[in-house]
Order: C-alpha cells, then sequence, then structure tokens
C-alpha cells in the first residue's frame, strides 16, 4: 500500500512540475505580448509523446492547445488518445462523443477508440451469477 501512495505521489509530482514549467512558458510568452493562441501546436509533437509512452505530457499539451483553440477536433482527438493511454476509458468516452458531438465529420477518426473503450467496459462490467 505505501508503495502504491509513494508512486502516486511521484507522479502527482511531476504533473505539478510539468504543469509549472507549461505556465511559465506561457507567462514569459504573454509579457513578450504574445498569447497562448500564437502558439503553434503541432500534432507530430503530441503523437511523438504518446509514442515515448509520455501521456501526461501529451494530455497537458493537447490540454493547452483545446485552450488555445477550443473547437479544434485534432486536438480533441488527440486529448482523447492520450486519455486513452492513461486508461481513463470513461473521460476518453466522454471527450469522444463531445467532439462528435460539435464535428460530426470527427466520427469516423473517434469510432476506432470507441469501440475500444465499449469493448473494455464491457470487460470490466460484473457478470450475473447463475
Amino acid at each position: 500500500m505505501q508503495f502504491l501512495l509513494t508512486i502516486i505521489a511521484v507522479l502527482l509530482a511531476a504533473l505539478v512540475l510539468i504543469l509549472g514549467a507549461m505556465l511559465g512558458h506561457f507567462s514569459a510568452m504573454s509579457k513578450r505580448g504574445k498569447s497562448i493562441s500564437a502558439v503553434v501546436f503541432k500534432k507530430s509533437d503530441i503523437e511523438d509523446l504518446l509514442a515515448e509512452g509520455n501521456a501526461l505530457s501529451a494530455r497537458a499539451t493537447a490540454s493547452a492547445w483545446l485552450r488555445a483553440q477550443p473547437r479544434n477536433p485534432t486536438a480533441y482527438l488527440l486529448l482523447a488518445k492520450a486519455t486513452f493511454q492513461l486508461g481513463e476509458l470513461i473521460e476518453t468516452k466522454r471527450i469522444l462523443e463531445e467532439l462528435i458531438e460539435f464535428s460530426p465529420d470527427s466520427k469516423f477518426a473517434a469510432r476506432p477508440y470507441l469501440e475500444r473503450i465499449e469493448e473494455s467496459l464491457e470487460k470490466r462490467r460484473p457478470r450475473a451469477v447463475e
């Protein structure tokens, strides 16, 4: 139990450091007269983070992109991928459903993830005892 609490504490500390670095970067940009929307977010950068298994950084970057461009389908899909990689299935499903709601064309990109989520959730559902 202590080991699990230590791991959670380390992960939370890492998340705080990542978010702090991002806020510092954005704060420095605003002091130079640039806004967050001036940041160029690259799909490939976030996909590289995901490929490296760095889903926390990928999620933080995709979230920052969505704050700058709230209805960007690519940013939503990347946020969903990062959240999925972190194992947060219900949150991933919510993100994908929100994406499909405002961008119906994104349904085709989101469908494979929604199917995998449903399969995973179905396996986790309790079964009736006969």
